[in-house]
């Protein structure tokens, strides 16, 4: 009997230290728990993956493990589970380049509203990006050098359009100069866009004026051609180069190209004489319409100007578009009473046309 109760008085005892060492091991914060756990693990049992070589040289030489070092008690995470947790870091480079590879992966899938949208949002974002750090635009450029005349390069190319940044302007001007037509246009082309009133961009339009025969190529300079203030034995070369092209070429294009660039071109009457001259002596209707408008935009005003203005109005067989633009632009001249009746006259035409009358 006694040793029966011995024997139970013992199994009493063990549950009872069995069960303060479960309280014990619940009670113990994590990090205890690693220290405890790893500074008392063999060190062949020690997973490499989760404590650093460092780490487990110290507890091999009986070192205590800080709490940055710990282990996870209960999981270990794989090689690939770290790798899909870990923010990896990218530079705005290569986040740019990746903003454009999802841009030619929604321009090579079907046409719809919805990936419009979304072609859209990917452009504001590169542009967004470029605005904010150089290295970014440059990685939209690199791009954009790839391929200028693709798709894709046509979206890249109304980002860059809107950064008027030397880099963007340098990057075109070297398009330009690398030879082939259409990358040539392409550079052209974005200079245009950019609007930038460089040197460096009029003298590169200027000698393609000069060298080139080719309508497409002679109206991409003349629309990239910036205005910018020159000496006035050199304005005035240019606008001899922009006379011969508006009353020679032989392309309606070109032509009407160098009348507008004349007219933006012109300080005074004798600049802007020669999209007058067109305008008087032209046969051709596009040529004159041409002139009109370069005329409209101007910003020369003379006595001569507004004459000829005031003829153009009033004359009932001359083309209907040529006398509107000139009743127009007769509005920035100071009119005599009689030039400001026959303008009131037109406008009473116009609205009887209007009205169907």
């Amino acid at each position: 009997m006694k040793k029966n109760a011995i024997f139970i008085g013992a199994l009493a005892g063990g549950a009872l230290l069995a069960g303060g060492y479960f309280f014990f091991s619940s009670s113990v914060s994590k990090e205890n728990y690693t220290e405890l756990s790893v500074s008392n693990m063999p060190a062949e049992q020690i997973n490499p993956k989760s404590v650093s070589t460092q780490a487990i040289k110290e507890t091999q030489s009986g070192k205590h493990i800080s709490k940055e070092r710990s282990v996870q008690p209960s999981t270990v995470m794989s090689e690939q589970e770290i790798l899909n947790e870990a923010p990896i870091e990218t530079s705005p480079y290569d986040r740019a380049n990746a903003t454009v590879d999802n841009l030619r992966l929604l321009l090579a899938e079907a046409e719809s509203s919805e990936k419009q949208g979304e072609i859209q949002s990917i452009l504001q974002s590169l542009l967004e990006n470029a605005e904010q750090d150089a290295s970014a635009l440059s990685s939209i450029i690199d791009n954009y050098r790839l391929d200028p005349n693709s798709e894709m390069g046509t979206h890249l190319q109304s980002v860059l359009a809107e950064i008027k940044d030397p880099e963007v302007e340098a990057a075109a001007i070297d398009l330009v100069k690398s030879g082939g037509l259409e990358n040539q246009i392409a550079g052209l082309d974005l200079l245009a866009q950019l609007n930038i009133p460089s040197e460096s961009t009029y003298n590169l339009t200027r000698d393609i004026l000069a060298a080139n025969d080719n309508p497409e190529v002679l109206m991409s300079a003349l629309n990239a051609m910036p205005v910018i203030p020159l000496p006035a034995q050199d304005a005035q070369e240019a606008m001899q180069q922009l006379s011969t092209l508006a009353r020679s070429s032989a392309d309606s294009g070109v032509r009407s190209a160098s009348i507008f660039k004349i007219g933006q071109w012109a300080k005074d009457e004798h600049d802007l004489s020669p999209v007058v001259g067109i305008l008087q002596k032209s046969n051709d209707p596009d040529d004159r319409i041409s002139a009109i408008m370069a005329i409209q935009e101007s910003n020369v005003v003379s006595d001569q100007l507004r004459y000829t203005l005031a003829q153009l109005m009033s004359n009932k067989k001359e083309l209907w578009e040529v006398r509107r633009m000139a009743a127009e632009s007769l509005t920035r001249f100071k009119m005599s009473s009689k030039e400001y009746a026959a303008y009131q006259t037109f406008l009473k035409e116009q609205g009887d046309i209007a009205e169907g009358n």
